[in-house]
């Protein structure tokens, strides 16, 4: 089974960013699979140098991911959760606290992009409930959205409050750049959970079908095309 190449870049707690540039750091790393199989487990050194992250890279098969982050000796932790596409590699920001890490784990959209189509720049934004299809949008909400964009591929976890008490409150939307620079929204259709120890996945791959139909409608309203998905309720 072909691997797929994962740089994780690891934004540092403050304790150890308080460390001089010269401090060696021991960080364990564990990546591990549902049924807690570990697809990566290894102390890693590193000099605290200058930067704000150190990098952790690995190699994994295609999945879904828990990584826990542990600095012992200055009480450094972190949890998160990562989607592997296959025949993609990636990378990932992710980051230790001080103290214990907050284990809730996100929503999860994710899908590939074809390198030529990279302009699109995929990003998933929030909605009101009462936003029907073909209405016009107002104003996104991003908070608690964090999306990250490869050239051939995007990911998203989100962890927005709203959409941790009630899934069904809000819109999900990914939204796309045309040419000219202007904003198409298409509705993510399926149903996610939150809140639990799993990430819920949602999968939406941009390819040459879906920007062709997509650069024919109107801009900025809520697209709503019929499509098969893929998506895991926990």
């Amino acid at each position: 089974m072909a691997l797929e190449h994962i740089i994780l870049n690891v934004g540092l707690c403050k304790a150890v960013a308080r460390l001089s540039p010269q401090a060696n750091v021991s960080m364990r790393v564990v990546v591990s699979d549902r049924v807690k199989r570990a697809e990566f487990d290894q102390t890693v050194q590193f000099r605290r140098g200058t930067g704000n992250s150190t990098p952790v890279e690995f190699d994994s098969s295609w999945g879904t991911y828990r990584i826990t982050m542990n600095i012992p000796k200055y009480n450094c932790n972190g949890i998160d959760f990562m989607e592997v596409l296959s025949d993609h590699n990636r990378s990932m920001n992710t980051m230790v606290v001080d103290g214990p890490a907050n284990p809730a784990a996100p929503v999860i959209i994710f899908g590939a992009l074809p390198q030529s189509f990279s302009y699109t720049q995929p990003s998933v934004v929030i909605f009101p409930s009462t936003l029907r299809c073909n209405g016009l949008v107002g104003d996104p909400q991003t908070d608690g959205v964090d999306n990250e964009l490869e050239q051939d591929a995007y990911y998203v976890a989100i962890r927005a409050p709203a959409f941790y008490r009630e899934p069904i409150g809000v819109t999900l939307a990914v939204r796309l750049q045309d040419s000219s620079g202007g904003s198409h929204y298409i509705r993510m259709p399926w149903k996610f959970a939150s809140g639990y120890t799993w990430p819920s996945i949602g999968k939406l791959d941009i390819d040459d079908a879906l920007l062709g139909w997509v650069a024919e409608q109107t801009e900025d309203i809520l697209l709503c095309p019929k499509f098969y998905g893929t998506s895991v309720d926990n």
